[in-house]
Parts: structure tokens; C-alpha cells; sequence
């Protein structure tokens, strides 16, 4: 027996030992798979990070390109990349009845291209075109200096060359009334 009760503690001891010795090996995996797992974190959190700096810069983009966008826009209106004859032509209408109370009688459009003027020297930009505007109509003095003044304030750019009038025994017989010939040049890009 004496055997056995030498044997006992030696199998507890050997026991002891493959029970340590296997919790320090699932301890040991267990540490490296915590490490392994704070690198993984470590990792992902320098991924967020940069995700979240490209969101906020996808943003700023978004921002600026909003603003160019509607500046880009306000650039069309004032300087139309085509033509636009009858905005223009609705333009100059609504400015003759609404703004400065007078008759809007008719109106020419001509390309500068068509009609080359020798007395204009005027150098334009790269792609800029101008289209010649003759604009008819009937009212008072007053009245075109308002009509002038819309045109002016105009978002479109338009340039008055010229103001012819006759009297006003022509249109009836109130001596206020004359009718107006207005020159004017009207410009756009063409892309």
C-alpha cells in the first residue's frame, strides 16, 4: 500500500502540473488571441478613423461643390451659354411694360458675326459672342430713362449703343409721347 500512497501524490503532483501546465497554454492562447484582437482593433479603429475623415472631407466636397454649382448657375444667367433669344426677348419685354411703363413696339436680333460693325473695336474674351439688339418703343421721356435703368440692373449683361427717338406727332397727338430706338449688344459663350 505504501506503494499506492507514494504513487497518490504523484499523480496528484503529475495531475497538478499537465492541469497548470494546460491552463497556462489555453492562458497563453487566450493572450495571444487577446492580442491578436487589440491589434485587430487597433487596426479597424485607424480604419474608422480614416473612413470618418473621408466622409467629413466627402462633405466639405459636397459643400464646395453645392457653391460652385449655384454660382456656376448665376454665371449662366449673366452670361448665357447660348443665344437664349426668347428669354432675352421676354427679358426686354417685361422690363418695357413692368418696370418703366412703356409700350414695347418690337424688337431685332442680329449676330455681331452677320452684322460687322467697323466702328466696334471692342476685343472680347476667348468664346464670348455678342448678338446685336434693336429694341422699339413708345413712351416718355421718363419712361425710357426707367426702361435704361432696368436694363442696366439687368442680370444679364447688355450694353446700350445708341438711343434714337422721334417725336411725338408721329405716334398720336400728346406731346409727351416719343418713340425710341435702343441699340444694344446682348453677349454669350458658345461651348
Amino acid at each position: 500500500m505504501a506503494s499506492t500512497s507514494t504513487k497518490t501524490p504523484l499523480l496528484l503532483g503529475l495531475l497538478a502540473v499537465i492541469l497548470l501546465a494546460g491552463g497556462g497554454y489555453g492562458a497563453y492562447i487566450k493572450y495571444t488571441d487577446f492580442e491578436s484582437a487589440q491589434a485587430k482593433e487597433k487596426v479597424l479603429q485607424a480604419e474608422k478613423a480614416e473612413i470618418e475623415s473621408s466622409i467629413e472631407s466627402l462633405s466639405v466636397t459636397m459643400t464646395n461643390y453645392e457653391a460652385i454649382k449655384e454660382n456656376a448657375e448665376k454665371i449662366n444667367d449673366v452670361l448665357p451659354t447660348k443665344e437664349q433669344v426668347p428669354e432675352l426677348l421676354y427679358q426686354l419685354e417685361a422690363i418695357a411694360e413692368k418696370e418703366a411703363g412703356v409700350s414695347f413696339a418690337g424688337v431685332s436680333f442680329a449676330n455681331s458675326a452677320e452684322q460687322q460693325n467697323e466702328e466696334s473695336t471692342q476685343e472680347l474674351p476667348s468664346g464670348v459672342h455678342t448678338m446685336n439688339v434693336a429694341v422699339q418703343i413708345h413712351g416718355t421721356y421718363p419712361g425710357l430713362k426707367r426702361y435704361l435703368d432696368a436694363i442696366e440692373q439687368n442680370i444679364r449683361i447688355i450694353d446700350v449703343t445708341s438711343v434714337q427717338f422721334s417725336g411725338a406727332y408721329q405716334l398720336d397727338e400728346s406731346p409727351d409721347l416719343f418713340e425710341y430706338q435702343i441699340s444694344m449688344n446682348a453677349y454669350y459663350v458658345e461651348k
